[in-house]
């Protein structure tokens, strides 16, 4: 992909990410370029990474920080790890921070123009829109929530038991949200079943989830309505008859999610923006609107 401003879009939305946000992209960047990133709780770091073995080794001990303080903290930590270079990253420097950062113990600075050659070079699109999706991405109208222990089955919507369903009031159809994570539409557990107090996402849902059979998650019901459009990235592409039928019945945000199995390997697939409002559920009626990178960055210029 040549560049054509994309250095530039790249670089702009990174200094718009929010904190929170931000940290967590730079983590993933890290671990893009080889590192196994580990947080590390020295105040002076945010994450130690370790990359390569035996002469060809290298570890950097980085924090978000574009402080004088906080270079000498970092450059302090450094030295619990032999041979590590301490990395200040930062959205911005102000003007004298490479003679301050130098000074207190050579620390490598990595600003936003850095980073977004980083992604421009490294071709990290996907994660890079996943976080600005994220820091965009709708909050629901949470309704009523409880905890229920989680169990994973072999289908694609969230099957709900039928006491869990009753403290929540929730029926077929209702939207609902598991672990804060994963949305959609939920079955109520049949009448004669002898387990009622459970969740159970489909195969689909089980990254996001993220625990443990039998661990108690949140579940929470939301009020949702059906989604018009969805715009989804996906690469390598995938046609939109095929997309549909990958969200239909999941209630995306943007930054949402889903890989699917193709051709022995898989495709991930992103939601970038939800119409009306993220949390709404996609059906078959839904226009869906499969896009590239491009697409992409025209949904987020």
């Amino acid at each position: 992909m040549t560049d054509d401003g994309w250095f530039v879009h790249v670089r702009d939305r990174i200094e718009r990410l929010p904190d929170e946000y931000f940290r967590e992209f730079v983590v993933d960047i890290w671990g893009l370029r080889g590192f196994d990133v580990g947080v590390y709780e020295d105040d002076g770091a945010g994450f130690v990474g370790f990359r390569g073995s035996g002469h060809e080794a290298e570890t950097e001990v980085v924090a978000l920080t574009g402080s004088t303080e906080g270079f000498e903290a970092l450059a302090d930590s450094a030295d619990d790890f032999e041979g590590a270079t301490p990395v200040a990253v930062a959205g911005s420097f102000d003007e004298g921070a490479e003679d301050t950062a130098e000074r207190t113990g050579d620390v490598k600075l990595v600003d936003a123009e850095r980073l977004a050659r980083l992604v421009v070079d490294g071709g990290f699109y996907q994660t890079f829109y996943r976080w600005v999706a994220l820091s965009e991405a709708d909050q629901p109208d949470v309704v009523a929530t409880c905890t229920a222990p989680v169990r994973y089955g072999d289908g694609e919507g969230i099957a709900v038991g039928r006491a869990t369903a009753n403290r929540l009031g929730i029926e077929d159809g209702d939207v609902v949200r598991v672990a804060g994570e994963a949305s959609g539409r939920a079955t109520k557990g049949g009448l004669l079943e002898t387990d009622r107090d459970y969740v159970e996402p489909g195969e689909g849902y089980a990254d996001a989830v993220g625990a443990d059979e039998g661990d108690e998650v949140t579940l929470e019901r939301i009020d949702a309505e059906e989604a018009r459009r969805v715009y989804v990235l996906s690469v390598p592409s995938m046609k939109e008859e095929l997309a549909v039928d990958v969200w239909k019945g999941h209630a995306p945000h943007a930054g949402a999610e889903i890989s699917q199995p193709y051709a022995g390997d898989e495709i991930r697939t992103m939601a970038l923006e939800v119409l009306p409002s993220g949390y709404s559920y996609v059906t078959e009626a839904t226009d869906v609107v499969v896009e590239g990178y491009a697409g992409a960055r025209r949904v987020f210029d």
